[in-house]
């Protein structure tokens, strides 16, 4: 089955007519015979349209509003679509009547006898736009129970909506009176890309508008396809007794159509609830890119996490190989970080790793990779770096960090006895161990993992010879069990001076002084 439908009509004779019209559709149909019955069904069951068709008369009308007012006030049938079919008396294009029922939360209005084709567009239309309001409204909840509820779509912002029609000025105007931020009018197939995204466009398809038919259809498909646009809420006026052109264009991608005959009151209506729906979806759209963004990054510094870098200097080493250039990693590790936390307090460490974050990325090219991969870890990935040039680098970053102190606040309130970077209030003193590791143009592609864990290793001897220092880890050394860096490096002479944030430094701007002897 394509669908669950209720049917609420208190005559046998016109629910058997309206299952006869969905029929070719194979949609599940339920009937009821008032409108009390139909409360009591959608309470108990799950529908994804509910189809209501009223007799003539006031007190029927009166009814059916109140019943829409009731579906749409609660949270388990909010998002339940009624689509109303009634007389001409009751729903004749331009009455009254028709914004009284979309004002109450009716989807749409429909009038005898009803065109099967339309119907089923209509009911095909409705679904969609159910099953697209239903994944919101839980992507909002979620946002909210994670702490990032945002307030209610705002629509008194820049929205923009565009009127494609040849002779339509004064429908710009009346629409600019009831819509909220600005409202165009422009030709077909017009640019409409230079002033920005358009959140909705109104097609009219009015005989004056001198807009045939089959024009409908194309430029419909073609604001789908075009960047400003593709993202924007169609309403569609179309020409009376052409139900089949209307049927054809929610199809193709329309989101709404009226009828050429429709009040203002009624389009103004239907534009405004379009627009809520476009601002709900932008919303939902860039909550799923915040998502991704939070979720590659590292809220204490800003920096990229794990969860991203590894799979980044994965595509960095391939594309290495490929190009058969070379490729730097740097891991860094805080010399005694807890000491920090436990002289200082936890709020000192992050502001220690906060400065410490952005002098780094002060100090490398916005090519290279620079994440947190956890605690006081640090990951660097240098591009087009060979092994002089790497060696300098990370001896300046050692350098850099240890000639210019952290501004912290903290007391020493955690443990008195313990030797901490330096008195309350006073700059905290960091030093840093750093590992490095190559891969080069000969050598097979390695794996992220396997570049991080030789630079661990000559990170770890960096710790072992004395921390505040550099280790190289030799790639001589790859078929040992056991890897071991053999080169190091101690502290540096003041005055060594970072990178050119351009490019890595050639090795005879700043030519490394051999390592002691006790160092190698």
């Amino acid at each position: 089955m394509s669908g669950r439908i209720l049917i609420v009509d208190s005559s046998s004779a016109s629910r058997i007519l309206c299952r006869t019209a969905l029929h070719d559709a194979s949609y599940d149909c339920h009937g009821c015979h008032s409108l009390g019955d139909a409360e009591a069904a959608v309470e108990r069951s799950s529908f994804d349209v509910l189809i209501m068709e009223i007799p003539v008369g006031d007190a029927p009308l009166r009814q059916a509003v109140a019943f829409c007012r009731r579906i749409a006030a609660r949270q388990q049938t909010r998002d339940l679509p009624v689509l109303v079919i009634g007389g001409a008396e009751n729903l004749a294009p331009g009455g009254p009547t028709r914004a009284a029922l979309l004002e109450a939360g009716a989807a749409e209005l429909m009038t005898r006898p009803v065109d099967p084709a339309l119907l089923q567009a209509r009911i095909r239309g409705l679904m969609r736009a159910r099953t697209v309001s239903s994944e919101m409204r839980m992507a909002e909840e979620t946002r909210v129970s994670l702490g990032f509820a945002e307030g209610a779509a705002d629509l008194s912002g820049p929205a923009r909506t565009i009127l494609l029609s040849r002779a339509a000025e004064g429908d710009r105007r009346a629409l600019a009176a009831t819509l909220p931020g600005r409202v165009e009018c422009h030709p077909p197939f017009a640019d409409l890309g230079a002033a920005g995204e358009v959140d909705l466009v109104v097609l009219d398809g009015r005989p004056e508008s001198a807009h045939p038919v089959e024009e409908l259809f194309r430029v419909t498909v073609d604001l789908r396809s075009r960047l400003e646009t593709r993202h924007a809420q169609q309403l569609v006026v179309v020409p009376r007794r052409e139900s089949w052109a209307a049927a054809m264009l929610l199809d193709l991608g329309a989101d709404d159509h009226i009828d050429e005959a429709a009040a203002g009151p009624e389009i103004a209506l239907r534009a405004r609830r379009l627009l809520t729906r476009k601002a709900r979806a932008d919303r939902l759209r860039r909550g799923m890119m915040e998502g991704l963004q939070a979720a590659a990054t590292d809220p204490l510094t800003g920096l990229h996490n794990r969860r991203y870098a590894l799979p980044h200097l994965d595509r960095l080493a391939r594309h290495a190989h490929d190009a058969r250039q070379e490729l730097a990693v740097l891991v860094l590790d805080i010399d005694h970080f807890k000491r920090i936390n436990d002289a200082r307090g936890h709020a000192a460490g992050d502001a220690v790793l906060a400065g410490l974050s952005r002098r780094l990325r002060d100090a490398l090219r916005p090519a290279d990779l620079l994440a947190r991969l956890g605690g006081e870890e640090f990951l660097i990935a240098l591009p087009a770096t060979g092994e002089v040039a790497a060696m300098e680098i990370a001896e300046r970053l050692r350098s850099l960090v240890e000639q210019d102190p952290f501004p912290v606040a903290g007391e020493d309130h955690h443990d008195p006895g313990t030797a901490g970077p330096g008195d309350a209030g006073q700059p905290a003193a960091v030093t840093l161990s750093i590992g490095v590791a190559l891969q080069r143009p000969t050598s097979p592609a390695a794996t992220a993992d396997r570049l991080v864990e030789r630079a661990d290793a000559a990170l770890y001897e960096a710790k072992r010879r004395g921390r505040n220092t550099w280790c190289l880890w030799k790639e001589a050394a790859a078929e040992t069990p056991a890897p071991a860096p053999t080169e190091c490096d101690g502290p540096s002479p003041p005055g060594a001076h970072l990178p050119d944030r351009n490019g890595p430094p050639a090795p005879e701007e700043a030519p490394l002084s051999p390592p002691p002897a006790s160092a190698r």
